[in-house]
């Protein structure tokens, strides 16, 4: 049994949080999507506030098209780890850091 649910998109807020992150020249998290965990169900491309998330064109192991992160602006915001109802599918990834001690 297939069930169609179609949720609100949520607003969109890209002006608001790149303008932030553009001022703070901060690294931001992104999010990494496990193909093969992934079951094609799309709860997190309707929920991503940023519209960064897309059905990808290859199918898994299991025959799902797999959730991709589409393109940069990213935020790592989380909406679609907690909205993902397959565990380890999403993870949430912190931007590498430089050691404090190193000049550059």
């Amino acid at each position: 049994m297939m069930l169609n649910i179609t949720l609100p998109a949520r607003p969109k807020e890209s002006g608001i949080v790149e303008e932030y992150y553009r001022k703070k020249a901060m690294p931001r998290r992104s999010v990494m999507i496990d193909s093969e965990n992934c079951k094609g169900c799309g709860l997190c491309i309707a929920h991503c506030t940023m519209q960064v998330l897309e059905e990808g064109p290859v199918r898994n192991s299991m025959g799902y098209k797999a959730a991709i992160v589409a393109n940069q602006n990213c935020t790592g915001c989380g909406d679609c780890f907690y909205i993902c109802p397959e565990p380890d599918a999403i993870r949430v990834v912190e931007p590498a850091r430089r050691p404090s001690n190193v000049s550059i």
